[in-house]
């Protein structure tokens, strides 16, 4: 069994203290004879990065739906658009406060390692939605974004099944490719016609 010590826990952020469970984790796994040998490390990496990347995924769906659903309060057009800007702009904000004050925020353990120096992903997502949302009508512009959100979700859902990567993109697979495809046709299938 796994155990924490309570102090060693109150000394270390959540980012660290998740890291040392799953490298408990990858112990057990790979068994006493595989102490910290390569067979481990295989483990341990790849414990860590799923777990990083569900937490990612989830964490995406549920923001991005909220950030439609509060789109989708106002009934004008127009209303959604200024709701989605200012949201923008606070994002914006909270990132660079982040980026050159070092404010701490509570997502941080989320961020990939070439986030932490620059614009994080929501940042990137959200201008990309402003964006669409002003030039494309609202039927597309929401196509888009849901394409977006459970395209990105699916792919790597169904890609960590599978072997036949693609060639000009290592860390891709032509499994998740094609879900992500189908799931993007469904969305907008039944956008262009509800909306």
């Amino acid at each position: 069994s796994i155990s924490l010590s309570a102090p060693m826990v109150k000394l270390n952020d959540e980012a660290k203290v998740i890291q040392t469970i799953l490298h408990e984790v990858a112990h057990a796994v790979a068994g006493y004879s595989n102490m910290h040998n390569e067979n481990w490390k295989r483990i341990a990496c790849g414990e860590l990065m799923k777990a990083k990347e569900r937490g990612r995924k989830i964490f995406h769906v549920i923001a991005w739906l909220l950030v439609l659903g509060g789109y989708f309060l106002f009934e004008q057009y127009s209303y959604g658009f200024a709701f989605v800007v200012i949201l923008f702009a606070l994002i914006l904000a909270l990132d660079l406060l982040r980026l050159f004050f070092h404010l701490p925020l509570p997502f941080l353990s989320l961020l990939r390692t070439r986030e932490k120096q620059g614009l994080f992903g929501p940042t990137k997502t959200l201008f990309g939605m402003v964006i669409t949302f002003w030039l494309f009508p609202q039927d597309l512009a929401v196509a888009s974004f849901l394409m977006a959100i459970f395209g990105d979700f699916v792919a790597p859902l169904v890609g960590q099944y599978g072997h036949h990567w693609i060639s000009f993109n290592r860390k891709k697979n032509w499994e998740g490719a094609v879900a992500e495809f189908f799931i993007n046709v469904i969305i907008g299938l039944l956008v262009m016609k509800v909306v």
